[in-house]
């Protein structure tokens, strides 16, 4: 028994599942709140402010998040 290895078929079963298994980016949470955000940006408000404004109201999200949104959205 011989089992010689094809890479070009193994690369093409690779390259079929990546196909099947690629995902859509999710849709931030801070979608919801964009428009509120925006304004609150224009009147003068921090990210670290921002930040804190979306955990009272009820959206768990990090920093980190919220600077790259503004950065990209605002």
């Amino acid at each position: 028994m011989t089992n010689e290895f094809n890479a070009k078929e193994e690369v093409a079963k690779l390259q079929t599942e990546t196909k099947t298994i690629r995902h859509r980016a999710k849709k931030s949470k801070l979608v919801k709140y964009q428009s509120q955000l925006m304004m609150m940006r224009k009147e003068g408000a921090s990210i670290a402010q921002l930040h804190r404004w979306l955990i009272k109201n009820r959206c768990p999200i990090d920093y980190a998040n919220v600077l790259r949104f503004m950065k990209k959205h605002g």
